[in-house]
């Protein structure tokens, strides 16, 4: 079961990775990867940038709204932050220590997913909606952000949608050529609802 679960969290690395390639952002002098135990990426950003910095998510609470990452302003051109919803102040630090033109690498599960009803809701579910992040990132100063859908999970993430309506519909009717049609998913497309479809959204924005 380890090597299955070792084996998984590579997968995702590199396709997190592939999400900053996408947005031709990757590479670096130095990365903070505000860290969750189980979603790490430092050995595979390790590979762009020149040093790695790791801060446990829990020390300071990035979820919290008294937080101050103990960094100095513009410090990193990269800073990631997976599986957590991050408060406004949170946000306001992320981009306080980045760099003019870096690139904050946010990913956290989708609250409205309807597949949330089907099990317990996670610590911190409450705190922000999936599809609120990217105004939220707006706000905190951030530009040139693109959110992107993940599936199947943020541990597993085989595909990224851009979270566009024209994308959502064209990778909708892919699954359906391969799987057949889904009546309550292609309902969801039609009223532009594709929050519902989704497990999990991931965002890559410029500082």
């Amino acid at each position: 079961m380890t090597e299955f679960r070792d084996l998984d969290l590579a997968i995702a690395d590199q396709c997190r990775l592939n999400l900053l390639w996408l947005d031709g952002r990757a590479g670096g002098e130095r990365a903070l990867e505000i860290e969750v135990p189980e979603l790490r990426l430092t050995e595979a950003l390790s590979s762009l940038y020149g040093h790695v910095d790791r801060l446990p998510c829990g020390a300071p609470d990035v979820t919290g709204n008294a937080v101050r990452l103990p960094f100095p302003d513009r410090t990193f051109d990269l800073v990631t932050l997976y599986g957590r919803r991050p408060s406004q102040a949170a946000l306001g630090e992320i981009r306080r220590v980045l760099r003019t033109g870096g690139t904050a690498l946010l990913a956290t599960e989708n609250r409205w997913w309807y597949g949330r009803l089907r099990g317990p809701r996670q610590p911190g579910a409450g705190r922000r909606a999936g599809p609120r992040l990217p105004g939220a990132l707006r706000a905190a100063g951030f530009r040139d952000v693109h959110p992107y859908w993940v599936e199947p999970s943020l541990a597993i993430p085989r595909n990224l949608v851009p979270a566009r309506a024209d994308r959502v519909a064209a990778f909708e009717a892919i699954r359906v050529r391969e799987r057949g049609p889904d009546a309550a998913r292609a309902m969801a497309v039609r009223a532009g609802a594709a929050a519902v479809l989704y497990p999990a959204i991931a965002i890559v924005a410029e500082a």
